[in-house]
């Protein structure tokens, strides 16, 4: 049976192709490094059995305004209501909800082969509507992005409550990357009528040896 796109899904994929083409363009141009800098890390997950050191995604938060850290969102805001672990902080307020067809991509950060898993908290807001996850990586030899290969595709049932997500594969995702530490967005969307809201975005930064 051929594979058919609802209307309502070529609107989302092309809403979510022309945030990717925006997010690329807006990393400036940089010589890729060996490997990223030394990031703050925090274990926000130990409650959960998780004791692993993670860094906060830039603007992953969500505390301070999208436009000032970053984010380029369609259909997705900041709002009042932050995940209820308060892993980051006890005066942490604000949370990001992304809307069905919504598309959220975060600001850049340097993104290597050593940052096997990223973790967030989630909730869906109905019964209805995936979150899907997505990297897109800006190489030296240009984007690698995979709009189509997720990272996750989290369905509506299995986070009817804040939660933390989880450890979701990025470096398997990312085996064209050429080995360097290289600009990297993350990206969130919704597929279906569903609302999602999402908190904490943090990067697992182990290194062997």
């Amino acid at each position: 049976m051929p594979f058919v796109l609802h209307p309502r899904g070529v609107r989302r994929l092309g809403r979510l192709t022309a945030l990717l083409a925006a997010a690329v363009l807006g990393v400036p141009a940089v010589a890729s490094a060996a490997s990223c800098p030394p990031q703050p890390t925090t274990t926000p997950f130990t409650q959960w059995g998780d004791a692993g050191s993670y860094f906060l995604a830039p603007g992953g938060n969500f505390e301070a305004p999208l436009w000032s850290s970053g984010w380029i969102a369609a259909n997705a805001g900041r709002t009042l209501g932050n995940e209820p672990f308060h892993v980051g902080g006890s005066s942490d307020s604000y949370s990001l909800t992304i809307g069905g067809g919504g598309v959220a991509v975060s600001p850049a950060f340097c993104f290597d082969e050593s940052m096997p898993y990223v973790r967030f908290f989630a909730h869906a807001l109905g019964t209805a509507g995936n979150l899907q996850v997505r990297l897109a990586v800006l190489t030296a030899a240009g984007p690698v992005s995979f709009p189509f290969d997720r990272v996750a595709d989290l369905p509506a049932a299995s986070m009817g409550s804040w939660a933390p997500t989880g450890q979701l594969p990025l470096t398997n995702r990312a085996a064209t990357v050429d080995g360097q530490g290289d600009p990297a967005r993350l990206v969130f969307d919704v597929a279906g009528p569903g609302s999602w809201q999402i908190d904490d975005v943090y990067v697992d930064p182990y290194r062997m040896g």
